[in-house]
């Protein structure tokens, strides 16, 4: 084995091809970090054969003149069940920061360390408690588990859906129950997601721009997303809920040409059998649904007089 630099060809390829690679170890942020002017590093191991079986993108800032600050974000890109690399990875790169002048070096592996169901409640251990021993015994120093939003720290937790194998309707249908019918809700409602282009993005700016104000958080400027857009390319998905009110409203009106249909056949059931309860309940409930119906085509309505198609 020998650690080394990589070219930009090597690491994207090898970390395209990771499955517990980060999007921040990947080429396209490479290449945002050189774009922005940021001192950037691709370092690696190879084996005898010459293939990478290690990347990590490194990214440093001048400190006290002589000295540089070092972050690895969620890198390195690595095989973590093979111990005798990880080992190997860790200290040559020791070695190799202190060649590049390096004050402090900070890297948050993205590497699970237990794993949590919806609540937040424990489920189980990921066994990599090892790894917290082999870093201490390589000099580096746990910060511990801190919570909450750092400008600086990266968050905790995420929030992982398996979506292998499923359906839309599954799941939907592995929702908590809530979800589940908020779900269901704005489907009826007519509201449906589209994905933003580049072009379109002082859409997504404005909501930004009204959110951060009302919830009082520092947002970014625009270069921040259109930057992203640009080199991570179609990795970048910025979706909008929205509602077509043409569409919508059509639908609507043949949804209550059913109802009046529906309400008509009750009424000739009642005129048949004028005793029968179950035929004046369902014809109530009818009209409610067809009454809900005509508030909703009142409220699109007005909604596109004042917004439009969309």
């Amino acid at each position: 084995m020998k650690f080394t630099n990589l070219t930009a060809t090597e690491f994207g390829t090898f970390a395209d091809k990771m499955e517990n690679s980060h999007f921040t170890q990947m080429v396209g942020n490479y290449e945002l970090k050189i774009a922005e002017g940021t001192e950037t590093h691709l370092v690696g191991v190879k084996n005898n054969n010459n293939e990478v079986i290690a990347a990590c993108l490194l990214t440093a800032v001048p400190v006290m003149k002589f000295f540089k600050y070092f972050y690895s974000n969620r890198g390195p890109v690595i095989d973590f069940d093979n111990k005798e690399l990880v080992h190997y990875f860790f200290n040559e790169l020791n070695k190799y920061l202190k060649k590049h002048n390096a004050l402090y070096f900070r890297v948050d592996p993205y590497l699970p360390y237990q794993y949590r169901n919806h609540d937040g409640d424990i489920l189980s251990n990921a066994g990599n408690d090892w790894f917290f021993d082999k870093m201490k015994a390589l000099g580096y120093k746990h910060q511990g588990f801190v919570t909450g939003f750092d400008p600086i720290i990266q968050i905790r937790f995420h929030s992982v859906l398996d979506l292998q194998d499923k359906t839309a309707k599954d799941v939907l249908n592995n929702m908590d129950s809530l979800r589940k019918r908020n779900t269901k809700k704005v489907q009826k409602n007519g509201v449906k997601v589209r994905f933003l282009t580049e072009e379109e993005l002082p859409i997504f700016r404005s909501f930004m721009e009204d959110t951060s104000e009302s919830k009082d958080f520092h947002d970014r400027d625009d270069s921040f997303y259109i930057n992203r857009f640009k080199y991570y390319k179609d990795r970048v998905l910025v979706p909008l809920a929205y509602i077509d009110f043409v569409e919508y409203i059509d639908e609507l009106k043949a949804e209550g040409e059913v109802l009046t249909k529906d309400i008509n056949k009750a009424i000739k059931d009642i005129e048949k059998r004028p005793d029968n309860k179950k035929s004046h309940n369902k014809k109530e409930n009818l009209e409610k649904q067809l009454q809900t119906n005509e508030q909703k085509i009142a409220e699109a309505e007005a909604l596109k007089a004042k917004h439009g198609n969309e």
